[in-house]
Parts: C-alpha cells; sequence; structure tokens
C-alpha cells in the first residue's frame, strides 16, 4: 500500500509545483520523490526536472552569495557556471548573469528567473528538503552545500535520526589518497589542512572541492578567521558524521582549524544516522562494478592511441585496474607538477595535438563534462570516452568515482 505526502510548494514563474513524497510498505520498494502540477504531469517530467537538482540550488546560491560579496570577482555581463548535475541521465546546469538565474537542461533553456525570485525559490527548497528528513532539530542548511549537492536529494531520504554528541577532537578521522592510490584515515594531526597550517610539507592527494574562486589555502584561511571571529558552531554548521563512525564527512577545514586554534578540546558534532547503509566508506576492494568497467574498457579501448584526460586519484585508480594492456601515450592535465608519478609524459591540454592519439579517457567523475568540453573544443574529431556515460546507460545509480563502490553498494538487479 502507497501513502503520499506533500512535502512542499515551489512557485517558479507564476507556475506552483507541489512536491510529493510516496511512502511504500513494501521492504524492497524505496520512498519516491515527485513533481506534481496542475499542469499535464507526463509533459513536466520531460521537459521539468528542477527537483532532481534541488540540492544543486543550494549550491548555486551559495556561489551567487559569494559573487554578490565580491568574493569572487567576475565580470558582470558573463554568465557563470555555478552548478552542474546529471539529471535523469542529461545535464542540469544552473548559470547566474547580471542578476538572473538560468536553469539550462540538456542544452536547452529551460527557464530564467531575476535573483529575487530565486531566492525565494531557494527558501521553499530548504522548507520541502528539511520536510523530507522530518526530524527536529534538522536544518539542511547546516551541511556545506558542495557536499550536500555531490551526494543529492536521496542522501536526505535515508537520513532516520540526528543526534548532537562532544567528541575529542584528536578522535576524529580524516581520509586522504596516498602516493599509491589507496585511501588511508588518519587522525586530524595528520590531515593535510592541520599541516599546511602548521607550515609542514604535504604528500599524497586530497579529496577536496570548493567554492567559485577559492583556492584551498584561501578557504582554510577564510574558515580560521571566522573560528576565531564567530566562533565554533557559526550559524549551525556542525561538523558531520556518519552513525556512530568518527570518520569526519563534512567539516574537514573547521575540524582541523579548531585543533590549531585550541588543541585537542571537545567539540559538539552532528550525526546523521542513515538507514540502507552497511558502510559509506569508500573502499578499495574489488567487487562487480570493477569487473564491469573493465569489460567495458576491453570492449571499447582495444587498438586505440589513447591519452588519459585528468592526472589525480581516479587516473591512479584507473591504470591499476587496466595496467599495460593499452596503448597510452600520455596523460593531459593542466597542473604539470604531479604529486603522483606515471610513467606516461605529463603534458598541458595544448601539447595534446603533438601526440599521436584517436582517443581521449575522461578521467575524473566530478569534472568529467567539462572535461568533455575542453577537449571537444581542442579536436572534434577525437573519440572521446567516459566511462560513466556508459554505466549510467546501464541504468546503474552512479553517484561517485567507480572505485568508490564495493558489492553491496550497487543494485545489480538493474543491469
Amino acid at each position: 500500500m502507497n501513502k503520499s505526502i506533500n512535502l512542499g510548494n515551489v512557485n517558479i514563474n507564476n507556475h506552483e509545483f507541489s512536491v510529493i513524497r510516496y511512502n511504500s510498505d513494501e521492504k524492497n520498494d524505496e520512498d519516491n520523490i515527485k513533481l506534481t502540477s496542475g499542469m499535464n504531469f507526463s509533459v513536466i517530467m520531460e521537459t521539468y526536472v528542477f527537483i532532481g537538482a534541488a540540492t544543486g540550488v543550494i549550491l548555486a546560491n551559495s556561489q551567487i552569495l559569494r559573487i554578490e560579496s565580491g568574493k569572487y570577482q567576475v565580470c558582470k555581463s558573463e554568465k557563470i557556471i555555478l552548478c552542474k548535475k546529471s539529471v535523469n541521465k542529461k545535464i542540469l546546469i544552473i548559470e547566474y548573469c547580471e542578476r538572473n538565474v538560468f536553469f539550462n537542461y540538456n542544452d536547452k533553456l529551460l527557464f530564467c528567473v531575476k535573483y529575487d525570485d530565486f531566492v525565494q525559490i531557494y527558501e521553499d527548497i530548504i522548507l520541502i528538503l528539511n520536510n523530507m528528513v522530518g526530524i527536529e532539530g534538522f536544518d539542511v542548511r547546516t551541511l556545506d552545500p558542495i557536499y550536500l549537492c555531490e551526494r543529492g536529494i536521496m542522501f536526505l531520504n535515508k537520513i532516520y535520526d540526528v543526534k548532537y554528541e562532544e567528541v575529542y577532537l584528536e578522535d576524529l578521522l580524516t581520509r586522504y589518497v596516498d602516493e599509491h592510490g589507496e585511501f588511508n584515515d588518519s587522525g586530524l594531526i595528520n590531515s593535510h589542512i592541520y599541516k599546511k597550517l602548521k607550515g609542514i610539507p604535504v604528500k599524497g592527494e586530497f579529496i577536496q572541492v570548493n567554492l567559485l574562486g577559492e583556492s584551498d589555502e584561501q578557504r582554510i584561511s577564510e574558515i580560521l578567521k571566522s573560528i576565531q571571529q564567530n566562533g565554533y558552531p557559526h550559524n549551525g554548521s556542525y561538523i558531520v558524521l556518519y552513525n556512530d563512525e568518527l570518520l569526519i564527512k563534512d567539516g574537514r577545514h573547521r575540524a582541523s582549524c579548531l585543533l590549531y586554534l585550541y588543541g585537542n578540546i571537545k567539540i559538539p558534532v552532528l550525526k546523521l544516522y542513515l538507514k540502507h547503509l552497511e558502510s559509506d566508506l569508500p573502499s578499495n576492494n574489488t567487487g562487480p562494478i570493477i569487473k564491469i568497467v573493465r569489460i567495458i574498457l576491453e570492449n571499447n579501448l582495444r587498438n586505440r592511441k589513447i591519452a588519459i584526460k585528468g592526472g589525480g586519484v581516479h587516473t591512479v585508480k584507473l591504470l591499476k585496474l587496466i595496467g599495460h594492456e593499452f596503448d597510452i601515450r600520455c596523460i593531459v592535465d593542466r597542473n604539470k607538477s604531479q604529486r603522483f608519478s606515471f610513467p606516461y609524459d605529463v603534458i598541458a591540454d595544448e601539447d595534446l595535438i603533438k601526440y599521436d592519439v584517436d582517443t581521449v579517457i575522461i578521467s575524473s567523475y566530478l569534472y568529467r563534462h567539462e572535461m568533455k568540453e575542453n577537449i571537444k573544443k581542442l579536436n572534434s574529431e577525437y573519440f572521446i570516452f567516459d566511462i560513466y556515460d556508459y554505466l549510467e546507460e546501464m541504468d546503474l545509480n552512479i553517484e561517485r568515482e567507480f572505485y568508490n563502490y564495493d558489492r553491496n553498494q550497487i543494485k545489480w538487479e538493474k543491469i
């Protein structure tokens, strides 16, 4: 038996849309979030997927605030991409120009709103997402917008409880990727952020995405200054943990700055308890997803002359998977001073034309769309290979890098 709950309404360009949550009593049937209105429902779902990118709206608003506050200097007459998300296997892009917000879906303009109207959309979305979780004391605005956007709307649908507890800073763990491309967990004293604050040289690569126009050093400086001026937590922004694990899921910069400023003090943290979660931690083991990726590579890359776009941990993992089975000519990365050593030339984008290649592997999940556009501009004749395009065609619910899944984290019955 299915039950429906109206989570709230969104008004866009004088059209009101209701967001409905359908709860199923069937154990194997997950809850659904759907958009509906007085208009033809099937037409809306074909042309209007706004709610599917609701978390992207939160990220877009944070980016706009950064622009309007002057923290990111931009040309006011040029469109700035605020957010790019995969929705229903197509791309939704949110852009900003002269206080107008543009929503583009599948290479077409979906709609445009003035920023003041967008702020109301943002407030509507906040209410809807908080209603989706439905737990007293939880506010989606306490989560980092990039963190939330990466995980998507259904991440919130997994939360069944929240708790605020105190922990010592030195008991918390942070994750990094070592020079061998393996995930490692370590205390905050060994985190790259804490080491940068202490002036200690950093080795390995760290999984980090910042806001527009913001380097990691700038973000560390801003958070350090904010804690000194406003204390912790500021505006309800807590360090986030999952279930009873001590690995920091959101707030590594805040935790490292607190340790640097005050030592091993006890601080309050937000614990999100997620259902259907055996472990949210990235895994170094190989599961069925690795086998599928290997088959896709075998079927598409034999006898091709290959360049790999991206020189980070994704490429380290990819090379471990394919070994020396393919004809790889070079690695293309804008930062040629790599933390990883590769047995191939590492070149800038503009030097790719000097190499005899016919195929470019896109070696990134988060930045793959931008990478594909950049390669197309260099040479539209290249065969551009994106493993995630193939996985999505198989109706797999891929939301992060292929090597971050283990055998319990993919719904194989969809294949």
